[in-house]
């Protein structure tokens, strides 16, 4: 088990005390009727929408290739957002795209820029191999070689 996170205890169900409190904090959210929080995304995409009317883009989507990212971005853009979708490399497949399915490489990010291409808005790939293994990969051998 990760032990960097010394002070982690879990209660009688095995619920650890990171969730628990994750729970508390979101409970005003999740037990939110549905109608009402449909009303505030509504409310909150016009407001993207009349401060992005003079701008190049008015949306960034984060786009992992995968159904759900995927599906937020062709919606935006058929509504008439200004979608820009971006996609983190983490990990290298040596720039090949083969048949599995890895979250941010290979596959994962050609169909990523496959949606962008069908949905007519700008991809990029951001490049965060070299941080994303020394600032999560390196960290989490240590903590299972320690």
């Amino acid at each position: 088990m990760d032990s960097s996170a010394k002070d982690i205890i879990f209660d009688s169900q095995g619920i650890c005390n990171y969730c628990s409190e994750y729970l508390e904090r979101s409970e005003h959210i999740l037990n939110k009727d549905p109608d009402q929080r449909c009303h505030e995304l509504e409310t909150f995409l016009a407001k993207v929408k009349r401060s992005g009317r003079d701008k190049k883009y008015d949306c960034v989507i984060g786009v992992s290739g995968g159904v759900d990212s995927s599906v937020v971005a062709a919606m935006l853009k058929k509504q008439g957002y200004k979608v820009f979708g971006a996609t983190m490399r983490l990990y290298s497949q040596v720039d090949k795209v083969n048949k599995n399915k890895n979250c941010c490489a290979g596959r994962d990010i050609e169909d990523a820029r496959l949606v962008a291409k069908q949905f007519d808005f700008p991809h990029y790939i951001l490049d965060y191999q070299e941080e994303f293994y020394e600032g999560v990969i390196e960290d989490f051998a240590k903590s299972y070689a320690e």
